[in-house]
């Protein structure tokens, strides 16, 4: 009798399949642990979010900026900043004859 090669891509598959097949249990388990009192708070609450995050998808990050001023400008401070240590590294001194600040600025 011959054996048939498994290509590790169908091997994948049926992995997830198997894997798939468990998922009222896996459920059904994270479910009784996020309801357990008996059980460590931080297995409750690693239980509780993958439950949500199935439920729901896992939550956006927002990025916030605590800068003083609009995303753009806090982007454009951190280019001329990156410009300047730049010029400093290479010995030119950061600005040119008559440049200015606003001359760097990418909104031009």
């Amino acid at each position: 009798m011959r054996k048939t090669a498994v290509t590790p891509a169908a091997q994948g598959r049926g992995d997830a399949a198997m894997a798939r097949a468990h998922t009222g249990d896996a459920l059904a388990t994270l479910v009784a642990i996020m309801g357990n009192g008996d059980a460590p708070a931080t297995a409750r609450v690693s239980a509780a979010n993958a439950v949500l995050d199935r439920a729901w998808g896992k939550p956006r990050q927002d990025f916030e900026f605590s800068s003083a001023g609009d995303a753009v400008a806090a982007i454009q401070r951190a280019r001329l900043r990156v410009h300047r240590q730049g010029a400093v590294k290479s010995g030119g001194g950061g600005k040119t004859d008559g440049d200015t600040d606003a001359d760097k600025s990418p909104r031009q």
